[in-house]
């Protein structure tokens, strides 16, 4: 089940940001926006020993989220060319322990095909931690 459709942007921003290793910084070392920012603010490096300080928003910024989909192997699939079924759909897919399928889809009016390859990434996050 997948427990982060119900989350803001900047929500998941912010666990992926936490999840590879960023620090999330906002003046006063909180982790709120504040001024209802859309991207997570970071300072520092990551786990890939990447320096970045500013805006961090893998759920719409294709520069934030291709290294972190292709890193962990996420297929991003656009329902246009796929099933009828799915339709006006993105879709996002990657396996965990090369076996047990982890998979988010969406309206693709509704979500980036990067917010959903986050939340396929947080999922398999989820699962190594089991």
């Amino acid at each position: 089940m997948n427990k982060y459709t119900e989350l803001s942007d900047f929500e998941i921003n912010k666990k992926v940001a936490i999840s590879i290793g960023f620090s999330c910084y906002y003046g006063d070392g909180s982790y709120t926006s504040g001024g209802g920012l859309r991207a997570a603010i970071v300072r520092g490096k990551n786990h890939n020993g990447n320096f970045m300080l500013g805006g961090f928003d893998p759920c719409n910024n294709p520069a934030d989220a291709m290294p972190i989909i292709i890193e962990n192997n996420i297929d991003l699939l656009n329902g246009e060319n796929m099933m009828p079924e799915l339709f006006g759909h993105h879709s996002t897919y990657t396996l965990h322990n090369f076996n047990t399928p982890i998979a988010a889809d969406s309206l693709k009016e509704d979500k980036t095909i990067y917010r959903l390859g986050m939340e396929a990434f947080l999922m398999k996050k989820d699962a190594e931690n089991e």
